[in-house]
């Protein structure tokens, strides 16, 4: 028997076009999650987190690599591609060759007042800066959450007693 089909016959394919999408939802989930994870944990190697900052050009934290933030550098606040792109043909970039970052490749680079002041910290003042550490970030954040979800029990419970308050005739016979 020859039987014409019909439209559900071919939900497979919208089935299948579902499947790849969603696998390409995820996959692009977690290239965000690279994004992210990964200069944060640069970051951390780098000795931002260590505490390893040079206190003055000629001291011996500058001859090791430690990070310039204290004298000046504005790379942790700077939206610069300089350490992928390097400047003269990919030579070198300033915090490559010992000098700080000025932030010279942002918008707005000149109105923003002088090279070695910073403009602005990583994180907020509360916080201390860029030289907070992750431990101190972490407590932060496991608070704001504990107190989230004490608040979400708490209000959980005032609505299930509202509940059973409200809704003790249901199952009881009414029958006279």
């Amino acid at each position: 028997m020859n039987m014409k089909k019909k439209w559900y016959d071919y939900l497979w394919i919208l089935s299948l076009a579902y499947l790849i999408l969603g696998f390409f939802n995820i996959m692009a989930a977690w290239l965000g999650l690279l994004c992210f994870f990964i200069p944060l944990i640069i970051s951390m190697v780098s000795g931002i987190d260590a505490g390893q900052f040079v206190e003055h050009f000629d001291d011996e934290g500058a001859k090791l690599g430690y990070c310039l933030y204290k004298v000046g550098c504005k790379g942790p606040v700077t939206y610069s591609p300089c350490s992928t792109i390097r400047w003269n043909e990919g030579l070198s970039w300033p915090v490559q060759s010992g000098h700080g970052c000025i932030g010279c490749a942002e918008a707005d680079f000149f109105d923003k007042g002088s090279f070695y002041d910073h403009e602005t910290t990583v994180l907020p003042p509360g916080w201390g800066g860029v030289e907070a550490t992750v431990d101190k970030v972490g407590l932060g954040v496991m608070a704001v959450v504990g107190v989230a979800a004490a608040a979400h029990i708490a209000a959980s419970a005032v609505v299930q007693a509202r509940s059973k308050t409200n809704n003790k005739h249901i199952g009881e016979d009414r029958h006279e």
